[in-house]
């Protein structure tokens, strides 16, 4: 689907027929060694890319987890990481159990 002069939409449908073509220009008898080498280059540069993404995506993945690990509240013991702001006192105390916290010292 063309969007202007200059860009074109790409789907992963788009993607995968071209990979496919690509494969078939690799292992084609009809094509050179040269010429099959090129396109399993170009095949293993996307592989890699999208092996590199994947990483990235897990790592942060797990740096996300590794944060919610430290937004414990200190009191109650439940996540406060997804807790807005307005309802916290700090990262590791709800605003609800800082007030039963001062409750409970009376």
């Amino acid at each position: 689907m063309k969007m202007n002069d200059y860009t074109q939409q790409l789907s992963p449908n788009h993607i995968v027929e071209q990979l496919k073509s690509w494969y078939r220009e690799a292992i084609s008898k009809n094509n050179s060694d040269h010429i099959r080498s090129h396109y399993v280059d170009l095949l293993n540069e996307v592989y890699d890319a999208v092996d590199n993404m994947r990483l990235i995506i897990k790592k942060n993945n797990q740096v996300e987890e590794d944060d919610k690990n430290d937004w414990i509240c200190d009191y109650c013991g439940k996540s406060t990481f997804e807790t807005d702001y307005d309802y916290l006192v700090s990262p590791k105390l709800h605003l609800e159990c800082a007030l039963h916290e001062e409750l409970e010292k009376k």
